[in-house]
């Protein structure tokens, strides 16, 4: 469950042996789709591009940003009352997003599956530094 206001590291590998990133240009092309589907419910800390998998530690915006991402929200009690429907909202523009980079390869590289394992590790983060 993604929680406002909470740091994140978000990775995953490549299917098998194969790789994300055949060609520079799949570098920028997963950012911008990155960018596309997930600035507008987190902040980027860092990330790391591998080319068979990646890094992400990110924040999930805080609960009024995410009120003007998802204004069917209209107050913070009702988004607080339903913090399980934003949770998979949030959800959904991970999945979304790897989604859109999965079909975009696949077609380039007219290949056909999963192009991620199947299980996104998503850790809680949280360090406190002196």
């Amino acid at each position: 469950m993604l929680l406002f206001s909470t740091y994140y590291h978000i990775f995953n590998h490549a299917n098998g042996d194969d790789n994300l990133f055949r060609e520079e240009k799949n570098y920028s092309f997963f950012l911008n789709k990155y960018h596309q589907h997930i600035d507008p419910i987190a902040d980027t800390i860092a990330w790391c591009l591998m080319p068979n998998h990646f890094h992400l530690l990110i924040k999930i915006k805080n609960a009024e940003a995410l009120l003007q991402t998802f204004p069917k929200f209209k107050t913070l009690e009702t988004f607080r009352e339903e913090e399980k429907t934003l949770s998979n909202l949030l959800s959904k523009q991970f999945s979304n997003f790897f989604s859109s980079y999965s079909q975009a390869f696949n077609k380039v590289y007219n290949r056909r599956g999963s192009l991620f394992i199947k299980t996104l590790n998503v850790k809680k983060w949280l360090r406190m530094s002196i």
